[in-house]
């Protein structure tokens, strides 16, 4: 399994319905998306938090990534998370190590 991670520090106030309400369904498109998880920071051992939120997209393989990341929805999705973000975000490739 290859992922992407995103990482949105804490943004303007209402920066999660915009995600959530515009951000989402464009995600969703993406082709070659296995599965896509959203989650909140609701709070850190170490005190404040550095991130608010964390997406997770998921591929079948590298290729089906690579796919994706090539898609004109993928870019649709990128350009409207950096206007959303004001390009505060990081972005992370992943494979999947296998612990069994």
């Amino acid at each position: 399994m290859y992922k992407i991670v995103v990482l949105y520090p804490k943004l303007e106030e209402n920066f999660i319905e915009k995600y959530l309400n515009e951000h989402v369904p464009l995600v969703k498109k993406i082709p070659k998306l296995k599965k896509f998880v959203v989650n909140k920071a609701i709070g850190s051992p170490t005190g404040e938090l550095q991130y608010l939120l964390l997406a997770e997209l998921f591929f079948d393989s590298e290729e089906d990534m690579k796919e994706a990341l090539n898609s004109n929805e993928m870019r649709e999705a990128a350009r409207h998370a950096i206007k959303i973000s004001k390009g505060n975000m990081q972005v992370i490739f992943f494979k999947e190590i296998k612990t069994e």
